[in-house]
């Protein structure tokens, strides 16, 4: 798997692409079953259900969420 990962380059431009390409390679080597595909598939979803982005700001991955709540 380390070898495998050392070499993957993403062909995304957003990265919740990339984590379900990366997902979809993992299941077609047997590392992840097709559970695992569909969990991170609704995962991306429902982060984007809630108004996240996921942006990636000097090197760390970050999370924000756009919606603003009302009646909190």
């Amino acid at each position: 798997m380390l070898e495998f990962l050392d070499g993957w380059e993403c062909e995304h431009d957003e990265i919740a692409g990339c984590v379900v390409s990366l997902a979809e390679e993992f299941r077609e080597r047997n590392f992840w079953g097709s559970a695992d595909v569909e969990a991170i598939i609704q995962w991306i979803s429902d982060l984007k259900k809630i108004g996240a982005v996921v942006i990636v700001d000097d090197g760390k991955v970050v999370a924000k969420t756009q919606r603003i709540r009302r009646h909190c």
